[in-house]
């Protein structure tokens, strides 16, 4: 859960109106009120220009900024203008206002309304480029990275100056927010300052602007209030707007005198630095913050909020322990619960009682989930499996169904109508069982045993209520399952649909079994999806059967005697055509952009794939090529003969004074069709590029890497003196290969990144560069990480140019290759070429000692799981073997 602690005062811009004795301006005001609520913005508009004239004869700052807001809000309700142009009308009338707290006023509006107007247009301004040669003098031809820098310039204007002046001298142009999680700003110093802040610490305000970063790593920051309030704060990247969050906040901690809103804006300081930090262990110096702040004042607000979001990390590091079943996660809804106690014990009324109540509410929240596997063998027991929540005992009723049940329950909307149509069938069997391992409040997963029914269709209801009812912390779930001992395996991608029925557990042919095939079908005038038969078959010897219908979705139902398996289970045809012949043109232009009104030169190769799709060159065939622009119209169409090679050539012209983007050349000949898109814009060739060494040398992890690169200019002459601000990032990465296929332990891929180190260096006469960055080694067997390294390169005139690479660490010096095929006949293996290389791939020399081991095959094999790992017993280790000899223990 998010606490918005700095939003305090807001900007009135809609409908209410507060009023101070403020001589005849009160009289205009309440005309504008009435005529806004007679819907005549118009008329409201001109007793607002009125109070404009007045206030700037007046000199009053607060009315003439009450007014601009007025005049802007009515008339957008009677023209239709680009919200831009109010933005350039505050900006035209910032100079009539003498006062320079009312000027600091304006310039934060200002900065918020350009962010806003950023916002609502971010989808048609992120397409748009922006012009080093001049710059849009108008808004709306802006680019979102120049609105957003705006943005900021303007609220850096709105904190020049220094004034204790009372905050109620605006009071007609403000709201009070009611918010509760609030600081309340007591004059104008503190509260542009707090509006500043909120500007900075949203990443929104800085999704467009390139290269910002964020590089907080210092668990320095997570220091306790008086110490952060002395910490040196220095920016060294201008791009970091994160660090200039941060000395705001210092700011802020500084100049608050009242410890209660100090305490509170130190309480988002410490949320801050957590939710936007790179730091290594970040989650424990996050708490042990929280827990300092509580101890040195535990009565107050912000100790009760502090205690809120302790318990909110518990409770989201909690959720972890679901997916995993990860030892180091299983404490953490305990110590949600302790925590809960602690603030419900010393703030029983406290003004978060109410949050608090929810998260308890979370905790105790009930879960119930059953899996099953969707067929199962005949009299034979069987397992299922259920995670579970606060949950210690469950309620089964297996319900058994008919053909005319089962239609009737799929026709069934919702699940408490279906739960109720089942609950007035007879139950087939019920029995109840206890959970394992209840009362920490955690997920939890367990197998449990079903005996074995005969041939059908089967519902499972389980229930934590013998009624099986719906309600508060009452819960029915379902799983529906098939007993069959009938399976079978099926191709449509031949000539012919074929299918094979076997025996479901020992895999042996079943013959002369009936087979109705199905093909689904959308019923208009009912409004649903019904399967209608289309054919019946009999399975041969061999459990063989086949038909020759080119049906796109169909299922099976098969009959073998008083066993049926109807799953009633979409397959879809997906026969490969296979033409005599396919023709194909391969088409190529000269570069991949254009600028407008340039030629664009293309070629053409057409060939043709015989029956053994080996490619052909087809001469002397006529092709057709249409031109189509970024709005796919057709600017010009040529006809083109191939030569005797059977190539063509030719050109169009890029569109000029036409929509820029992406456009298309289309090939078509008697039997064959290509295209390709090209990019036309008004684009500023760069004159610059660089490019990184590849790296030579064996790394791994804990050493120091080596970067050298270059920068030149497109003429070939060697860049001197260019600045590269460089940057360097860390991602884990635990390859999948080192675990097995049914390992539901394995780590995720890219489990977190990290911000290593940045910095500037410059390229010397002859165009090089290099640096370095410090790698640290790791405890875990098979990780290795990607390093992340982009550089921007300036040179002395400006110009500019990026390059960026990505390296992979681990323990391991060197990767291992070797051209071992998977499987192969004995006798067929020929040499084996082995080669080594470095994270680059680059080859190294290395000593290999080559070992051949062979594999032996397990004594007793286990069926794989349908469902995820169980941490908790419901039968015995021995009682298990025996039941389920074929089946391994999911929490083993």
């Amino acid at each position: 859960m998010k606490y918005i602690l700095l939003t305090i005062l807001t900007l009135l811009s809609d409908c209410m109106q507060i009023s101070t004795p403020s001589d005849n301006y009160d009289k205009l005001w309440e005309q504008v009120e009435k005529f806004e609520k007679q819907n005549l913005p118009k008329s409201g508009y001109d007793v607002v220009l009125e109070i404009y004239e007045k206030a700037i004869a007046d000199n009053r700052s607060d009315q003439l900024i009450k007014s601009l807001i007025y005049s802007s809000k009515l008339t957008s309700q009677f023209e239709d203008r680009d919200p831009a142009s109010y933005i350039e009308y505050f900006e035209d009338q910032i100079n009539k206002i003498s006062d320079q707290d009312a000027s600091r006023i304006c310039y934060s509006i200002i900065g918020e309304l350009y962010q806003q107007y950023g916002m609502m247009n971010i989808n048609r301004f992120s397409q748009r480029t922006e012009y080093d040669e001049a710059k849009a003098s108008e808004i709306a031809g802006l680019s979102l990275e120049e609105i957003q820098e705006r943005s900021i310039a303007y609220y850096e204007r709105s904190l020049e100056g220094n004034s204790n002046k009372d905050i109620d001298d605006f009071k007609i142009i403000l709201s009070e927010s009611k918010k509760r999680n609030t600081v309340a700003a007591g004059n104008i110093n503190e509260f542009l300052l707090y509006r500043a802040l909120t500007h900075y610490i949203n990443d929104q305000s800085f999704i467009s602007l390139a290269g910002h970063i964020t590089s907080l790593s210092d668990p320095a920051l997570f220091s306790p209030l008086e110490e952060f309030r002395k910490m040196v704060l220095t920016v060294t990247d201008e791009r970091d707007y994160s660090w200039k969050a941060l000395t705001l906040f210092q700011r802020a901690l500084n100049e608050v005198h009242k410890d209660e809103q100090r305490e509170m804006i130190n309480l988002e300081r410490i949320e801050y630095v957590y939710q936007n930090s790179t730091i290594n262990g970040k989650q424990e110096f996050y708490l042990n913050a929280l827990k300092n702040l509580i101890e040195k004042d535990p009565d107050s607000k912000a100790a009760q909020m502090a205690h809120c979001k302790i318990i909110d990390y518990y409770l989201q590091q909690g959720e972890y322990y679901r997916s995993s079943f990860d030892k180091k996660y299983e404490q953490n809804f305990s110590k949600a619960y302790q925590w809960i106690q602690k603030a419900k014990k010393n703030f029983p009324k406290g003004e978060y009682a109410d949050v608090v109540a929810i998260q308890q509410l979370k905790l105790n929240k009930r879960y119930c989930q059953l899996e099953m596997e969707q067929v199962v063998p005949a009299k034979n027991d069987f397992l299922a499996y259920v995670q579970y929540r606060n949950v210690d005992h469950l309620f089964f009723r297996v319900t058994k169904l008919n053909d005319k049940q089962w239609k009737e329950f799929n026709s069934k909307k919702n699940s408490d109508s279906k739960v109720n149509f089942l609950k007035k069938l007879e139950s087939f069997r019920s029995w109840e069982i206890d959970l394992p391992g209840t009362g920490d409040f955690n997920y939890h997963g367990t197998e449990f045993p079903v005996e074995g029914l005969s041939y059908g269709k089967y519902i499972l209801l389980a229930s934590n209520t013998k009624e099986f009812e719906y309600g508060e912390n009452k819960f029915v779930n379902l799983a529906i399952f098939h007993v069959s001992d009938l399976s079978y395996i099926y191709n449509s991608r031949a000539p012919v649909t074929e299918l094979y029925v076997i025996d479901r557990t020992s895999g042996k042919a079943v013959k002369d079994a009936a087979i109705d095939v199905f093909e689904q079908e959308y019923n208009y005038k009912k409004r649903l999806n019904e399967w209608k038969k289309i054919a019946s078959l009999k399975s041969g010897r061999n459990g063989y059967a086949s038909y020759d219908k080119k049906d796109k979705n169909f299922s099976f139902r098969i009959t073998n005697k008083d066993d049926v398996l109807d799953l009633r289970q979409g397959h879809y045809n997906l026969e490969e055509r296979k033409d005599k012949e396919r023709a194909q043109v391969h088409l190529f232009t000269d570069r991949a952009i254009y600028r407008p009104g340039q030629t664009i030169f293309f070629k053409a190769l057409l060939t043709v794939n015989d029956s053994d799709d080996i490619p052909h060159i087809v001469p002397g065939e006529e092709v057709k090529l249409d031109f189509r622009d970024a709005n796919w119209q057709l600017v010009e169409s040529k006809k083109l003969k191939t030569n005797e090679f059977g190539s063509l050539s030719g050109h169009f012209m890029a569109p000029d004074g036409a929509l820029t983007g992406q456009v298309t050349i289309e090939a078509r000949a008697s039997n064959g069709f290509s295209s390709r898109s090209i990019r036309v814009e008004e684009y500023k060739r760069p004159k610059i590029f660089s490019k990184l060494d590849t790296l030579l040398s064996p790394y791994v992890l804990g050493d120091t890497i080596d970067i050298n690169g270059t920068v030149e200019s497109f003429s070939g002459l060697k860049v001197e003196n260019a600045t590269i601000k460089y940057r360097i990032e860390k991602i884990e990465y635990v390859p999948w290969y080192r675990y097995s296929y049914a390992d539901f332990s394995r780590p995720h891929l890219n489990q977190y990144s990290e911000f290593i180190i940045s910095g500037d260096t410059r390229s010397d006469s002859e165009g090089k560069f290099n640096f370095s960055f410090p790698t640290i080694s790791d405890s875990k067997e098979h990780a290795y990480f990607n390093y992340r390294i982009h550089c921007d390169v300036t040179d002395i005139t400006g110009e500019s140019t990026t390059v960026s690479k990505q390296i992979s660490l681990s323990a391991k010096p060197f990767f291992f290759s070797a051209s071992i095929p998977g499987n192969a006949f004995e006798g067929e293996v020929g040499p084996v070429k082995i080669s080594t290389s470095n994270c680059e791939g680059a080859e190294i020399r290395a000593i290999v000692n080559l070992q051949v081991y062979k594999l032996d095959h397990p004594d007793n094999p286990f069926r794989s799981k349908y469902w995820k790992i169980s941490d908790r017993h419901y039968l015995a280790e021995n009682e298990y073997e025996s039941r389920f000899p074929l089946d391994k223990d999911a929490s083993s």
